[in-house]
């Protein structure tokens, strides 16, 4: 299993090498963001190897390290990693509204927790679980605000409605 996810860190993510992606990932395979929640869900092979391309394209210099690989149970592994990338291309949010480059490099770290199938094969899913960049935190804290004012009106509705009846 170990082989298989150093594959998909240094060659797929690190190189680009997505047309690996089919002897590693089963056809149902699904990537989640925890970040993004369910809005940044990756599902099938053509899917991902897409979103890697997109992801390549935005950080040319792309470049994961893994730390160590933690075995759990039969089908899986807790992998920890870092990358840095430099964001020199377009990127869209988790709702598709572009954003222009930033011209930043980032440096994340974090843990996936990988799925494999039942004879240990392919990738069937992979949790991740990590630091947001910077323009992320940034994104973040603009929703964040967004819900807060949102929030208040409603509150500013309920108490309007009450005091009305």
């Amino acid at each position: 299993m170990a082989d298989k996810v150093h594959a998909l860190f240094d060659r797929v993510w690190s190189k680009g090498e997505v047309q690996l992606i089919d002897q590693l990932i089963t056809d149902d395979f699904v990537w989640k963001d925890v970040i993004w929640m369910s809005s940044k869900r990756v599902v099938g092979k053509k899917a991902f190897s897409s979103f890697v391309e997109q992801m390549r394209e935005a950080y040319p210099d792309l470049h994961y390290e893994v730390g160590q690989v933690g075995v759990c149970d039969p089908v899986h592994v807790f992998v920890h990693w870092t990358c840095h990338g430099t964001n020199l291309r377009p990127t869209s949010d988790n709702k598709g509204r572009p954003h222009k480059p930033t011209f930043h490099e980032s440096h994340i770290s974090g843990i996936d927790f990988i799925t494999f199938n039942d004879d240990r094969s392919k990738l069937q899913e992979i949790v991740i679980y990590r630091q947001p960049t910077l323009e992320e935190r940034e994104f973040l804290e603009e929703e964040a605000l967004e819900q807060e004012r949102w929030s208040m009106i409603k509150l500013e509705r309920l108490h309007f409605d009450g005091a009305v009846q």
